[in-house]
Order: C-alpha cells, then sequence, then structure tokens
C-alpha cells in the first residue's frame, strides 16, 4: 500500500482517525500527568583491602596483635572484583529485596559493580523512588544492607575487624534525577498502541463496506435495459406530403381518399398515387431517463405502389 492510498483511506475515515486522535493523546496525557514520575539517588562506594598482617616487631610492641583472627575468607580470593559481585548478588536477592521493601525501599532499587575507578572494586548503589525523598530513603536503606552483608560474609569465620575489607564512600548525587526516559519510553508505547489501533480499524471498516452495501441490494446487477424501442411512421420528403394517420396534407382521410379507405392507425398506410415509391423510415428513440434523447432515423424500404 503506497503514501497515496494510506491517505486516502484516512480521509474516508475521517471519525475512526478523530477517535483515535483523541483516545491517543488522552493516554500519553495520563503517562505524563496521571502516572507517578520515577526518581533517582545514586551512591559509589569503593571496597578497601585491609592492612596487611602485623609485623614481628608490631606484636613484640602490641602483643594482643597475635591474637587477632585473621581468617578472611575473601582475603584469599584472587581480586576484589569477586568480593563485589557476591557482594551485588547478596544485596539483590530476592529475600534481601522482600526485606528491604518491608523497610520501606523502593523494590525497582539496583546495585552493581562499575568500572569507573580501579578494575571491579567500586560499587554502585541505586536508589529508586516516585518522589526525591523516596528515592534518597530507598538508597540509603540500601546503603545500609551493603554495609552490613559486607561485614556479615567476612565475619562468617570469626575474623577481627582488623582483616575485613571496608567500604568508603566515594560520590553521591546531590539530588534526586528525574529518569524522563521511563516516560518517554510510555509515552512512545501509547502512540504506537495508537497507530496500531488506528490502521486496524480502518482495516475492518474496509472489510465490512461491501458486505453492508451487499446487504443493502447495492451491490446487485442492474436490471438489463428494455429492448430498445422502434416505431414505425411515415416522415415527409421532398415533394410528398407528411402522414399524421388522420389527415393529409391538411385534409381528411379518414374516410378515405380518391376512393381508397386509409387507416386512422399510426401504422403505415398505403398512400396511391402520390409517388411511384416513396421512403419509409424507421425513428428509433432511446427510452426515457438515458443520458442521449436523439433521435435516430434510418431508411428501412420503399413501398411500391399496389
Amino acid at each position: 500500500m503506497d503514501l497515496v492510498a494510506v491517505f486516502s483511506s484516512l480521509r474516508r475515515h475521517k471519525i475512526i482517525v478523530l477517535m483515535v486522535l483523541l483516545l491517543t493523546i488522552g493516554g500519553d496525557l495520563f503517562v505524563v500527568y496521571g502516572l507517578p514520575q520515577q526518581y533517582e539517588s545514586k551512591a559509589q562506594y569503593l571496597l578497601s583491602p585491609p592492612p596487611p598482617p602485623p609485623t614481628d616487631e608490631e606484636i613484640q610492641k602490641n602483643p594482643s596483635l597475635a591474637k587477632l583472627n585473621a581468617n578472611n575468607p575473601y582475603l584469599r580470593v584472587a581480586t576484589l572484583s569477586v568480593v563485589t559481585d557476591v557482594l551485588a548478588q547478596r544485596v539483590g536477592a530476592d529475600e534481601t529485596r522482600k526485606k528491604l521493601i518491608a523497610k520501606g525501599a523502593d523494590q525497582d532499587y539496583a546495585i552493581a559493580t562499575t568500572n569507573a575507578i580501579g578494575s571491579g572494586q567500586l560499587i554502585e548503589i541505586t536508589g529508586t523512588g516516585h518522589s526525591p525523598e523516596e528515592s534518597d530513603r530507598t538508597r540509603d536503606i540500601v546503603v545500609d544492607q551493603m554495609v552490613s552483608e559486607l561485614h556479615d560474609m567476612q565475619t562468617v569465620n570469626g575474623a577481627d575487624e582488623r582483616y575485613l575489607i571496608k567500604a568508603i564512600p566515594v560520590t553521591q548525587s546531590a539530588e534526586p534525577l528525574h529518569k524522563v526516559t521511563v516516560t518517554m519510553r510510555s509515552v512512545i508505547a501509547v502512540t504506537v498502541a495508537g497507530l496500531i489501533l488506528l490502521f486496524a480499524l480502518i482495516s475492518i471498516a474496509d472489510a465490512i463496506a461491501p458486505w453492508r452495501r451487499r446487504r443493502a441490494g447495492l451491490d446487485t446487477l442492474a436490471a438489463p435495459e428494455p429492448p430498445r424501442q422502434l416505431e414505425q411512421r411515415p416522415t415527409g420528403t421532398a415533394g410528398v406530403p407528411a402522414y399524421n394517420g388522420t389527415t393529409y396534407n391538411g385534409t381528411a382521410v379518414n374516410g378515405g381518399y380518391n376512393g381508397t379507405a386509409v387507416p386512422s392507425t399510426p401504422s403505415m398506410p398505403a398512400i396511391p398515387d402520390v409517388e411511384k415509391t416513396m421512403p419509409v423510415l424507421l425513428e428509433w428513440r432511446q427510452p426515457p431517463g438515458q443520458e442521449d434523447d436523439s433521435t435516430i432515423i434510418l431508411p428501412l424500404s420503399k413501398v411500391r405502389e399496389n
């Protein structure tokens, strides 16, 4: 279907176009002003490894250092990126998410590692909400849970605080960010749905139009034209007076002419002693109601004298 056909179809169905247009505009306005807006608050934390084990000199100066539990399983991994991955999975788990929602956090919060600084040592927390305050509250709840999870996963063997990996704050958004992209995606989705609905309704209207015409009898074959009527009557020619069935050259002939009876019907009479021959013509007229009502005169034959 080309553009000309599309615009022609739209012009034929102006009411459908107007209705769908108003419905789509109403849906877009509802998305922009009716649905709750989305805000985001971000915070980034750097995982810092613990200090190295105490030297013999430090132990001699402080014998209590020798009694510290250094059994932190995450100090034996190759890189800190493993710790950030494990921490993100623990905070983002379903059970933890339900717990945080119960505390007042928004369910769409996110926590993930990022390579903005170092190689996987940075973890980013995104708090979401329908207002700036709600997004800030969600971010703070998730940060507290992240710090708690980081501590619990390292102290599984009773490691002391000296041998734990710490989360150091790096950046934090001063003001929550309004997520316009979410609103724009919703507006685009509503608009596309309106276009699909428009062309679907137009297709349905085009499909049922012939059916309605057939039901109303508009698509039935036209009745055949009546046979063309041929009317035979004499027509005067040069030197030959015309006969109209009742008079001949102004003289009544119902009683006869020169002793010969002349019929009073409009059929062709035999008129003796007028000419040796007289052309007989056919006059054909189209039936009433036709566009062209012209008269066609055709020569048929000659009537010879008896």
